[in-house]
């Protein structure tokens, strides 16, 4: 049969839309292209009858090799349990299509493939996964309905053999012109029926909001940043300025107008101590408030918020809650613990984020001035600078230059910290930076950087002295050293630095990547801490990342965002609120029905409808609306008798067009039927039309001739494919009406 050809490419299909769901949502390549390979080359020898399956010991030998590399991963715990199954399913997979013999083995391929879908499906958020889902799911369901055709044909064939040359070409083109559309038919209608019941069980049953049971099992540590924490060493903020993954989407809006074409520095941490090559954050007095899920808690209520943001944070696994600086309120979309510390105006949660996070942070934009008491000066004073004090000599020794800080800076004096010179000093290595050191990534070529190389000499200060280029780590390491070693306090910064470029104007919102990960500096003046960023040649490396492309990813990211906000994050307080906005949305229509209902009355009632139609216009317009009314109600009652006269002639398995279109055809036949109903001559239901006919030889010679004449034409319209003229169908229905007067009233049933 013309279908069951179709069973082994459609399983084909079904296995690569498997695999690379799977490959999709544990985000490995290699497996990818193993299974592909594998698949391809199987469905190759196939085609090409050069297949042999492999031998029962050698298909036995496989699978424990398999089993026995999954009980040392399990032992070794070298993958998430879900990554385990679901990398063992797929190496069964790929050995039970190399074994396939027969049915049994095809149904234990299908249901492997079933499973490797559902093990991604557990962990996989992404739109991508989603779409490759769906398209499984319409294909898996085609071809076990063509599985299930095979196996009972199969059987039909075992239990009655026919040679090849007994089959009727008839039948088999039959088969062929009628069992694939019938088949697409099955599947497209069981498919709308799972998606719509699908769509029902989400909306009305919503996951609860927290963390998931199958938390544990994920397919993947998703570690989406390697460069923030209260340490951080070089080269960790370079590795995520390679990666192009979205960390999160940021819409700003200032004094209530949306922010668009700003640089955005949201501060992640700061560190302020440079101890043995990294940097580090000093302890300081966070306060720490567990804060209720939609409720804003002031974090400095003598301060005035000029920046409302709206961040949605994808998994970090680290505590920083980017934002821009001087953060005023905070509110978080479901409960959480948050630290929010006075001293650098940073906030941290006190889980780390490994679920996608929303909240709320109104900001001032910048760190507001230290208030400093007599008391607390003395105290800075007293505590010399924390970072390595050979480092901060050797550094010293390079920036007390005048052609470096000035005149003014070398003047200043170490034990006064809060200098008025603070700034112009800071504006002064910064712009010296730019200006005579370079920005690069690559830094393989530098002698003490290499493994194995010179390690006497630190990084910092090599790179002020040396080697002059490299990543904003190394311009913002050597900044703030470069502050301290003369008494300027002064931290690092690190967080993400986006620009308009990254404004998707469809969404309203900053796309925030890996790749603007960004290390900026601090520095303590007379009007508080103020950001510098010596990093030379970043701006116009941003400024390159437009461009046509760009605005199609940013499409893309729209659609992903979309999908995560209102599909993967959807929970029960996302139902109440979509409950509570059809509500309100009914009652409106409801509403404006009511309104237009009573306004209509009143026209009515008034006279004014009445003195309205009286003119020659409105008598027009009204008959034109009663001959529209009169064509609507004649077409309905037309379409009403085709379906009634398609149901008493046998029609009503065909679909709802062919129906009608073979009911006008028909209508002689129609006709003829209730003519003999009205003489009392009904057809039995378990005759067939020629059945009948043939029953009814009793009747005269000319009246059994027509009656069997219109019974084959009737024949030819149904099952030929013969269309008839309009004149044709007059022709008939004339001979049903002389068939009427032949008959008269003489008509007697045996």
């Amino acid at each position: 049969m013309y279908d069951i050809r179709q069973f082994r490419p459609t399983l084909y299909v079904v296995l690569i839309l498997g695999t690379t769901a799977f490959c999709l949502a544990a985000q490995q390549a290699g497996l990818w292209l193993l299974g592909m390979t594998a698949i391809l080359v199987n469905a190759y020898l196939s085609a090409r009858s050069m297949y042999k399956p492999l031998p029962r010991w050698a298909a036995n030998a496989l699978t424990l090799l398999v089993l026995a590399w999954m009980v040392y991963q399990v032992r070794g715990m070298r993958a998430t349990p879900l990554m385990m199954i679901g990398q063992f399913l797929f190496l069964l997979q790929l050995v039970k299509l190399y074994e396939q013999r027969g049915n049994r083995d095809y149904a234990q391929m299908l249901v492997l493939s079933l499973l490797l879908t559902v093990a991604a499906a557990m962990d996989a958020s992404s739109l991508l996964f989603a779409v490759f889902l769906v398209v499984y799911i319409i294909a898996a369901l085609y071809c076990c309905l063509l599985f299930h055709l095979k196996t009972q044909t199969d059987r039909i064939r075992q239990a009655m053999p026919v040679p090849p040359e007994l089959v009727n070409p008839a039948s088999f083109r039959q088969d062929q012109r009628m069992l694939p559309r019938s088949m697409r038919r099955l599947t497209g209608l069981a498919s709308v029926v799972s998606i719509l019941f699908a769509v029902a069980m989400f909306l009305f049953f919503p996951r609860d909001a927290g963390p998931s049971i199958l938390g544990q099992l994920q397919l993947q540590s998703r570690q989406a940043l390697t460069g923030f924490s209260d340490r951080i060493s070089f080269q960790q903020v370079a590795r995520l300025l390679q990666n192009d993954e979205v960390v999160a989407h940021v819409a700003v809006t200032r004094d209530g107008r949306a922010v668009d074409n700003e640089m955005l520095y949201l501060r992640g941490t700061t560190l302020d101590t440079y101890i043995g090559r990294q940097w580090s954050r000093t302890p300081q007095e966070d306060e720490s408030r567990r804060m209720a899920e939609g409720q804003v808690t002031s974090l400095a209520p003598d301060a005035t918020a000029v920046y409302h943001q709206r961040i949605s944070l994808e998994p970090t696994h680290t505590n920083a809650l980017f934002s821009l600086a001087g953060p005023v309120a905070f509110r978080p979309a479901r409960e959480m613990a948050v630290r929010a510390s006075g001293g650098d105006g940073t906030l941290h949660s006190a889980e780390m984020v490994v679920s996608p996070t929303q909240y709320e942070v109104w900001a001032t934009g910048s760190n507001p001035p230290p208030r400093l008491t007599e008391r607390m000066a003395t105290q800075l004073l007293a505590v010399p600078p924390a970072s390595d004090p050979s480092v901060l000599a050797q550094v010293a020794q390079f920036t007390r230059r005048p052609e470096i800080i000035g005149p003014e800076g070398m003047d200043r004096p170490l034990l006064q910290p809060y200098h008025p010179s603070n700034r112009r000093i800071a504006q002064a290595i910064e712009s010296y930076l730019q200006a005579n050191y370079s920005y690069s990534l690559d830094l393989t070529d530098v002698p003490e950087l290499r493994r194995g190389g010179d390690g006497s000499r630190d990084p910092v200060v090599g790179f002020l002295t040396s080697f002059k280029r490299g990543h904003c780590e190394y311009f913002a390491s050597g900044m703030a050293l470069m502050c301290q070693s003369i008494g300027i306090p002064a931290r690092v910064v690190v967080g993400f630095n986006c620009g308009p470029e990254d404004y998707s104007g469809l969404g309203g919102y900053y796309i925030v990547r890996q790749a603007h990960a960004h290390a900026w500096v601090e520095v303590l003046t007379s009007e508080g801490w103020e950001r510098f960023d010596p990093t030379s040649g970043r701006a116009a490396r941003l400024a390159q990342s437009g461009g046509f492309w760009q605005s199609i990813k940013k499409f893309f990211d729209f659609l992903e965002f979309k999908w995560a906000e209102s599909v993967i994050a959807y929970d029960r307080r996302d139902q109440e609120n979509l409950i509570a906005a059809v509500d309100r949305a009914i009652n409106s229509v409801a509403s404006a029905i009511g309104s237009v209902i009573a306004s209509i009355k009143d026209w009515l009632g008034s006279g004014r409808f009445w003195s309205f139609f009286s003119g020659a216009l409105g008598g027009l317009i009204l008959m034109l609306g009663l001959g529209l009314i009169a064509a609507i109600l004649a077409f309905l009652w037309q379409k009403i008798r085709l379906r009634r006269r398609a149901q008493r002639i046998g029609l009503k398995s065909l679909p709802a067009s062919r129906q009608i279109d073979l009911a006008r055809q028909l209508a002689f036949y129609d006709e003829l039927t209730t003519l003999l109903e009205r003489h009392r001559a009904a057809r039995p239901r378990h005759l067939t039309p020629m059945e009948f006919a043939h029953s009814l030889s009793f009747l005269p010679a000319q009246v059994y001739a027509s009656i069997r004449r219109l019974t084959a034409v009737f024949y030819r319209v149904r099952f030929g494919g013969l269309r008839l003229s309009a004149a044709k169908q007059r022709h008939l229905e004339n001979v049903v009406d002389r068939l009427a007067q032949l008959l008269g009233h003489s008509l007697v049933v045996r």
